[in-house]
């Protein structure tokens, strides 16, 4: 009896410490590789654009390289640079959520993975950028809808 329970104990512990592994390691691995474009959605405070069918790519290496190319309200946006991704624990009501914000040479993104999900971030092949600030005027908010290659 006791070595049956201490055989089930030993099970749940492997699978929880399994399954909770490392979310930002896995976020990082899904974000790595070649992202294409499917849509851009532009907000101001009278005005939302949604430009589907947009052209563009971004590219993460594994090096922390990125490169990316796409055109906004009819402007080409190109750049590239170094990348980093950073996670944050964040209230979710009675939870804790799990945050991306991405770097790219000093424009900053939220980034949320596939259907936000507590492990949408593993093998993601969807993932949405969310920037805002004046710099995108005459809109305040900007999401990058991509879909991996």
């Amino acid at each position: 009896m006791n070595r049956n329970l201490l055989f089930l104990l030993c099970l749940v512990v492997s699978t929880i410490i399994i399954a909770c592994g490392n979310s930002l390691n896995s976020a990082q691995d899904s974000l790595t590789g070649i992202w294409n474009v499917t849509e851009i959605q532009l907000y101001n405070s009278t005005e939302n654009i949604t430009e589907e069918n947009t052209e563009g790519t971004f590219t993460f290496e594994s090096n922390r390289e990125a490169l990316f190319s796409f055109s906004r309200n009819g402007a080409l946006q190109v750049g590239s640079g170094t990348w980093n991704l950073s996670e944050e624990d964040i209230n979710c009501g009675f939870t804790k959520c799990k945050m991306f914000t991405l770097s790219i040479s000093g424009e900053i993104y939220e980034v949320e993975f596939g259907d936000q999900t507590s492990d949408a971030h593993r093998n993601a092949t969807e993932i949405r950028l969310i920037q805002n600030g004046s710099h995108l005027s005459p809109y305040s908010d900007m999401i990058i809808s991509l879909n991996k290659e």
